[in-house]
């Protein structure tokens, strides 16, 4: 493992209990999420720690922005968790943004909310794999363009779907295009990422 490496990805199982954690986060942390956190939230913010403090040190200051995003001094961190995985990014240059969803979400309830008419459309009519890509995606998306207040359905758009690929190409609340990436943890856990360096590897 390089822990001076400028980006990385890390997309780890979440640890079945606390106590595999304990030790690889700092005391601080331990304390607050024994003392805020419970269940698979919990062990969810503490596995994300644990890479974070594995990859940056124990000595990197981690806080959050007005948003609630995490932000570190030393560049650009993103992170999300489904119930199966933490999914981590970092960049010392550049911003990124990750989400991971399991597949099996009930996406048709919600895409009223986060699914433009034009988009419902095309997953009525499209890839079996669409809602849960353009969700994934969108979560990449707002979490990249680090504005709060946006309707999911309007704002945040998906401008082309590529399963082959696996790419979308997405849109920004200011209008701007981004790349969003596409790739399976497993068969039902999907990761949405944006970043400027090139991977095809996580660890």
């Amino acid at each position: 493992m390089n822990n001076n490496a400028s980006h990385w990805i890390v997309v780890r199982r979440i640890a079945a209990s606390d106590e595999e954690l304990r030790g690889r986060v700092s005391a601080a942390e331990w304390e607050y999420a024994a003392r805020r956190l419970s269940g698979l939230r919990r062990r969810a913010w503490l596995s994300w720690r644990a890479v974070a403090r594995e990859r940056l040190g124990m000595e990197a200051v981690i806080g959050y922005d007005g948003n609630g995003a995490p932000v570190v001094g030393t560049g650009c961190i993103g992170v999300s968790h489904d119930a199966d995985y933490v999914a981590v990014i970092y960049d010392r240059q550049a911003r990124c943004a990750i989400d991971v969803e399991r597949t099996d979400r009930s996406f048709v309830r919600a895409e009223s909310k986060y699914l433009s008419a034009a988009e419902r459309h095309e997953a009525a009519c499209g890839h079996p794999l669409f809602r849960a890509a353009a969700w994934c995606a969108k979560e990449a998306l707002y979490k990249y363009g680090g504005v709060s207040g946006v309707d999911f359905s309007e704002d945040i758009g998906v401008e082309a779907f590529d399963p082959c690929r696996m790419r979308i190409e997405g849109r920004l609340p200011d209008g701007r295009r981004v790349t969003v990436r596409l790739a399976m943890a497993d068969e039902k856990n999907l990761m949405a990422y944006i970043c400027d360096f090139r991977t095809e590897k996580f660890e």
